[in-house]
């Protein structure tokens, strides 16, 4: 995927650099606001990263596709509140999980590659 010319895939992170910083004075407006940057996007929505980019909000791109119509209610538009918050618990609890997994999985590579390290550095990982 491109998106102004960036190439994009399921874990990149987005680079808002703008020509005329000197317009967008608020650089990271996340770490103005003492939240955690990058801001993690698990959508593949172009409307969605545009918008993150226009505000200069940096991003990490994590989607994890779930099969939605296994999931809520469609028989009528009675349950389409339910619906809708359901497949959102569903797409949070998924990208979850596949961030939980890639760290269990990097945390065990590196277990291996340091073997013959000291035990005691083992508390100081970082996940």
């Amino acid at each position: 995927h491109t998106l102004h010319g960036q190439m994009t895939s399921n874990s990149d992170i987005i680079s808002n650099e703008d020509p005329d910083q000197d317009q967008h004075p608020n650089k990271d407006p996340l770490s103005q606001l003492n939240l955690p940057s990058p801001l993690i996007l698990g959508s593949n929505s172009f409307t969605r990263k545009l918008i993150l980019q226009e505000m200069n909000i940096p991003f990490l791109l994590k989607v994890k596709p779930i099969d939605e119509y296994e999931i809520g209610i469609r028989d009528d538009e009675s349950h389409a509140h339910n619906l809708v918050v359901t497949l959102a618990k569903a797409k949070a609890d998924a990208l979850v999980q596949g961030i939980l997994d890639s760290n269990s999985n990097n945390h065990h590579k590196d277990e291996n590659a340091n073997d013959n390290d000291d035990k005691d550095n083992d508390q100081d990982d970082k996940f």
